[in-house]
């Protein structure tokens, strides 16, 4: 298959092409040799030849020795090409793939956008837009608590091994939050854009895997430490254990992310406090009196 290339010419071609069949779009049905149809499949039958090709919320199929001579446009489908098929201007696609059988041919470029789109409409076809949402809302909450059960597993532990870091990492978050935000904000942009332009290089070979364990460890000690702080607060003046008060801080901040939307967001946004006062205490080593 050709590279799949996206530039400002296509989309101009996409765009001149739906606009020149707005009459076509509300007729809703072939006009002259245009094929243009919405909510529905375009097939360009065997031996036939047409100019474009356009579904809007379907799939172009250009049959055996059938010809188009212009452009190819699915949006929301597939641009399939069985054997000896021709489109000798462009194929495009917006939510789908671009399929060709042995012996098709495309003259232009082949576009494939969002192609993963797809199976979000076919979902949305089949379960209607609001089951869709519970589907990916049941999914999220299996994810977050699947998250929030390995923290606190290797919070345990971590309390038990290295208390004093962690309490360290805690009081940061407590007296320098704002900080704490701005060191969390930054170190994650800054490791995105480091492991953006080393992808692909000799250097990113060596540095991206490194810099992923980094962020890794980082944002770990970051959610014990503030589940540590939450628990803290919570059980101000009691005498329980350290592991206890961060497991009643990550049974609190659990609870609250499985809020629709708001919650996921609050949790995130903690969290990034957390990430933030590991490095302001340089990983905890740093006691608090030294931190300014």
């Amino acid at each position: 298959m050709e590279p799949q290339v996206r530039n400002q010419h296509v989309w101009a071609a996409v765009l001149t092409l739906l606009l020149v069949s707005g009459a076509a779009f509300a007729a809703n049905d072939i006009q002259g040799e245009d094929v243009v149809r919405v909510g529905g499949e375009v097939t360009v039958a065997e031996g036939r030849v047409v100019h474009d090709a356009v579904a809007i919320g379907g799939s172009v199929t250009v049959l055996s020795g059938g010809r188009v001579t212009r452009n190819a446009v699915a949006i929301g489908g597939d641009v399939t090409l069985k054997a000896n098929a021709r489109v000798e201007g462009e194929a495009v696609t917006i939510g789908g793939e671009i399929i060709r059988e042995e012996g098709a041919s495309v003259g232009g470029k082949e576009v494939v956008i969002v192609s993963g789109a797809k199976g979000v409409l076919d979902a949305v076809k089949k379960w209607g837009l609001l089951g869709l949402l519970y589907r990916a809302y049941l999914a999220s909450i299996i994810l977050h608590i699947l998250v929030v059960l390995i923290i606190a597993a290797v919070g345990v532990l971590l309390l038990l091994l290295l208390p004093g870091p962690l309490q360290v990492i805690s009081s940061t978050i407590k007296h320098y939050a704002l900080k704490s935000g701005g060191w969390g904000v930054g170190g994650i942009l800054a490791s995105l854009l480091l492991m953006a332009l080393t992808t692909g290089s000799l250097l990113g070979v060596l540095l991206v895997p490194a810099l992923i364990v980094a962020v890794a460890v980082v944002g770990l000690l970051g959610c014990v430490g503030t589940g540590l702080l939450v628990g803290e607060r919570t059980l101000a003046g009691s005498e329980r254990s350290l592991p206890s008060r961060f497991l009643i801080g990550m049974l609190i901040l659990g609870l609250l992310g499985l809020v629709p939307i708001v919650g996921g967001f609050v949790f995130l946004v903690a969290n990034i406090f957390g990430f933030g006062a590991v490095l302001v205490s340089r990983f905890g080593r740093v006691q608090l009196a030294a931190v300014g």
